[in-house]
């Protein structure tokens, strides 16, 4: 297997993207993110492993910068996750709910854990994108 981090979606074939979704849905398609990454209100990058030319795995990551969606505004993050700062988000940004991690203690860390607003461990050695 080979882990690899991209900066755009374009980096990726759209079918080897879509493929590894099967039914996934829209909020997650190919399309679907290289019109938000379009927006230009977040910093982008996927995490994608591959095996051989076969993509089994794709999470985009977004460092938001600003949110021109009511319902997506930091505010609401904040207040439903009690914290303050930038966050990190993982997976869809928009149609579906991501996992949202405040990334001010994160970035302080470069091994051990923070927890995500799933309280799920997040693992490793994380840095700015």
């Amino acid at each position: 297997m080979d882990v690899r981090v991209v900066p755009s979606i374009r980096d990726v074939a759209p079918d080897a993207w879509d493929a590894m979704l099967g039914d996934g849905g829209f909020y997650q398609s190919h399309a679907w993110l290289t019109f938000v990454e379009a927006e230009g209100t977040a910093r982008t990058a996927y995490v994608c492993v591959w095996q051989g030319d076969r993509l089994l795995l794709g999470l985009p990551l977004y460092d938001v910068r600003y949110e021109t969606v009511d319902g997506y505004r930091m505010e609401r993050y904040e207040r439903q996750l009690g914290v303050s700062g930038r966050h990190l988000f993982a997976g869809a940004r928009r149609g579906s709910a991501p996992i949202t991690c405040n990334v001010a203690p994160v970035l302080r860390r470069t091994s051990g854990q923070a927890r995500s607003s799933t309280s799920r461990p997040l693992r490793g050695s994380w840095r700015p994108m």
